[in-house]
């Protein structure tokens, strides 16, 4: 997912964005973990439609749907 995320909305905006998020299959879904509420807002708000492709790119067609959640991490 983090591959396809790249080549779709170019490096600097993937660097930017998604290059320090944890992208994992949940079937039947996918699930993006963000490190706080702003860039979970701004993901969902800009890049749903993306994400929910590259799901089905990397994991396959039956994922329905992308969360985007908050977790403390690292």
């Amino acid at each position: 997912m983090h591959a396809v995320l790249r080549r779709d909305v170019g490096s600097s905006i993937y660097e930017q964005w998604f290059e320090h998020t944890a992208m994992v299959h949940d079937t039947p879904g996918a699930i993006v973990v963000v490190s706080n509420q702003f860039q979970q807002t701004w993901i969902e708000d800009h890049f749903h439609s993306k994400l929910l492709s590259a799901a089905r790119s990397a994991f396959g067609k039956g994922v329905s749907w992308v969360r985007v959640q908050v977790e403390q991490y690292g």
